[in-house]
């Protein structure tokens, strides 16, 4: 084996936590001397991710319309990687990242003689509110497309053992948690001014796509109760999404519209140095890269019970998760920790402290040790 790979990384979302962890796991192996390409779908392509992966030296960047669901497009796509592959091989390994890109991957690189990986970044069956008919049939794909791959890699304990409950084969799944390139240093003051926030303000934040998946109607009635006891709390949410024109009226109607600051697309990473505490409400998760950066940030964490949040976020120690899916039990850890100063400064140390053994660095490691075990097997 040559002591460089030849890789290729397919994803059809480019943005949100799996755009990132291609953006981070591409340069830091371009970096290191392997040959890093990427396919991309350009329909779902955030700015950020598009601006990011395009910058990389030592990366070459392949762009192939994809769409998120079922089309019967998808013969053209995997029709154009498996020539990518075959034209620009051989690839050592073929790795696609969430279901779609996961999918794609594995038809296009049967019998090239590339090792193939796939990553769901959180199986669409983790929605512990999907209907039974939808479950049994996502998952019925997932068991059917699992022997296609040489490893199927989760990035918590959680999803790992979802996965199992799917019965896809033990043998198939690797467990490698995301990690995080440092934050940059921001201007605390003068981002919560830009925000129109107070300096006596506790400012709970929210970071992420506004849709049904991280269930930002629970956290604003949460606030709204939270809110009646404590004149000083603010709600910061940043994202965008399908969902914000419905959130924007639960806000109007539970009173708290004028205490909400709803950015709209920003850097997630930097609008938290204003935030005195991180909150996630989600359905459901695998490994959140927002609940690293919040970590980095050094903020105390208010989380759902889902996926791998609770390898991040320690009760009582960091944080708190929050076992029910009621708003009202999300409300009761929001006015505890918004009325403790004491608490939310022990409690962001402790989360700066957690989130050293989830860098960036940490993650290429053993994603390359997979990939060297894969490609050459002791």
């Amino acid at each position: 084996m040559s002591k460089f790979l030849k890789i290729l990384l397919v994803i059809e979302t480019g943005g949100a936590g799996s755009g990132r962890h291609v953006v981070d796991l591409a340069e830091a192996l371009g970096k290191q001397g392997h040959r890093v390409s990427v396919v991309y779908s350009p329909r779902r392509a955030e700015n950020w991710f598009v601006n990011e992966i395009s910058a990389l030296e030592n990366v070459r960047v392949y762009i192939q319309p994809m769409h998120r669901g079922p089309h019967f497009s998808d013969f053209s796509a995997i029709s154009r990687i498996r020539k990518i592959i075959r034209d620009d091989g051989p690839f050592d390994i073929v790795h696609g990242h969430s279901s779609k890109g996961g999918a794609i991957s594995r038809l296009a690189s049967l019998g090239t003689g590339s090792k193939s990986l796939y990553t769901p970044h959180a199986f669409i069956t983790m929605n512990h509110t999907m209907s039974a008919g939808k479950r049994f049939f996502y998952g019925s794909v997932e068991r059917l497309l699992a022997p296609l791959a040489d490893a199927i890699v989760c990035v918590s304990s959680a999803e790992h053992e979802h996965a199992a409950a799917l019965k896809i084969p033990q043998r198939l799944l690797k467990t490698v948690p995301n990690g995080l390139r440092p934050l940059a240093d921001e201007n605390r003051p003068a981002i919560r001014a830009e925000l129109g926030l107070k300096p006596t303000d506790v400012v709970i934040g929210f970071v992420g796509r506004l849709d049904l998946q991280k269930a930002v109607d629970r956290l604003i009635r949460a606030f709204a109760e939270t809110a009646q006891q404590h004149p000083n709390a603010r709600l910061v949410i940043v994202g965008q999404g399908a969902e914000e024109q419905r959130l924007r009226t639960l806000a109007d109607t539970t009173g708290v519209a004028g205490r909400i600051v709803w950015t709209g697309p920003a850097s997630g990473a930097k609008m938290m140095a204003a935030f005195d505490l991180f909150a996630l409400p989600s359905i459901y998760e695998a490994f959140p890269y927002v609940l690293i950066e919040a970590a980095f940030r050094g903020l105390p964490i208010i989380a759902t019970s889902v996926g791998g949040t609770a390898e991040l976020v320690h009760d009582d120690y960091n944080g708190k998760i929050v076992t029910s899916h009621d708003a009202t039990a999300f409300a009761i850890e929001l006015n505890r920790i918004v009325g403790e100063s004491d608490m939310r400064r022990r409690m962001g140390e402790a989360s700066r402290e957690l989130g050293k053994g989830f860098t960036v660095d940490v993650m290429a490691s053993r994603t390359l040790a997979l990939y060297k075990g894969l490609v050459s097997p002791s």
